[in-house]
């Protein structure tokens, strides 16, 4: 296994060591919302391949938290 898939792979078993209230995936990042819990509950986790612009990623993740109201 080379080390990037290493490193997904433990990446991907950190989230499940410490799951969210819900989980989304959105091109490539793992969201998470844990309705107020702080740190790694509440996240986002860009493990995956991507494909939309970075930066209208952040915004579209930013509006989905603040419609959550998740943004602590």
């Amino acid at each position: 296994m080379d080390q990037s898939k290493l490193i997904q792979k433990i990446e991907e078993l950190s989230l499940n060591a410490l799951p969210a209230m819900q989980t989304q995936i959105y091109d490539g990042w793992v969201i998470r919302f844990a309705d107020g819990y702080m740190n790694r509950a509440n996240s986002i986790a860009p493990i995956y391949l991507s494909n939309e612009n970075v930066k209208k990623k952040i915004l579209n993740c930013e509006q989905l938290y603040f419609a959550r109201n998740d943004t602590k």
